[in-house]
């Protein structure tokens, strides 16, 4: 047998198998796109579309996005944002993590705390270098004051002033 022949038989076995593949794969998934194509599934992407259903079902806030950004603009520019999260809840700190997102291009800084209350930490801080704290189901100290509530779990508080400190 000449390998040649060998060769191009194994080449056209090759081609065979994988447009056969590809056929099966448009025969069935042809029904689904023309089915979501009809029914005007496929559209424009909203901005933040994927944040705000994460923050919606993470914290129950309604357009989050929106409203994060909103109350970081508050907030003094050229400063770090500090965000406490619970090292043993991994929805806590994911809330960081998309906190931190939006909070681009400021400067973040990202805690994990072993407990609820982040007391200790919060002293260590020093006012002039943070504009401000995101607690993310973590339990403020409170003598921090109100802070603005973003959902059920996720509160930013400006950075107390330095006689507002223990």
């Amino acid at each position: 047998m000449n390998w040649r022949n060998l060769r191009d038989r194994l080449l056209i076995g090759h081609i065979v198998v994988w447009s056969s593949l590809l056929c099966l794969f448009l025969f069935q998934s042809a029904p689904i796109s023309t089915r979501a194509v009809l029914e005007n599934r496929i559209g424009p992407i909203e901005a933040n579309h994927s944040t705000d259903l994460y923050l919606q079902a993470l914290a129950g806030l309604q357009n989050g996005s929106q409203s994060v950004d909103e109350s970081l603009q508050s907030l003094p520019k050229g400063k770090r944002l500090l965000i406490f999260v619970r090292s043993d809840n991994s929805p806590s700190e994911f809330l960081g993590m998309l906190i931190a997102y939006l909070s681009w291009p400021r400067q973040v800084q990202i805690v994990k705390l072993r407990g609820t209350t982040a007391d200790k930490e919060v002293v260590a801080i020093a006012p002039a270098s943070v504009a401000g704290i995101v607690f993310c189901s973590v339990t403020p100290p409170t003598w921090l004051g109100k802070g603005i509530r973003l959902g059920s779990s996720i509160l930013l508080v400006p950075v107390p002033a330095p006689e507002a400190r223990p």
